[in-house]
């Protein structure tokens, strides 16, 4: 196995076909790396939500599943460990 053979700490870009955080784990790799992959899943959820307001003129992407400014709020506001 590469990990084994490689006497530094393995780190990888997350993809679609990447083993879960937990085989990786099993493996040895030190850290995973999203890269730009959350910013362009919140892009294509942003292009559906101007889809459809474009072609039906509603919201309902854009309210179901939303956090609650709350949340987001309690993000900065948590005392870090």
């Amino acid at each position: 196995m590469l990990v084994k053979e490689i006497d530094a700490p393995i780190n990888l870009i997350a993809g679609a076909t990447t083993p879960t955080i937990p085989e990786l784990q099993e493996m040895g790799v030190a850290r995973v790396s999203l890269g730009p992959s959350p910013m362009r899943a919140a892009l294509s959820q942003l292009r559906k939500i101007a889809k459809e307001l474009m072609t039906t003129g509603t919201y309902d992407l854009m309210s179901e599943s939303s956090i609650t400014y709350s949340e987001v709020n309690q993000w900065f506001t948590q005392e870090r460990v």
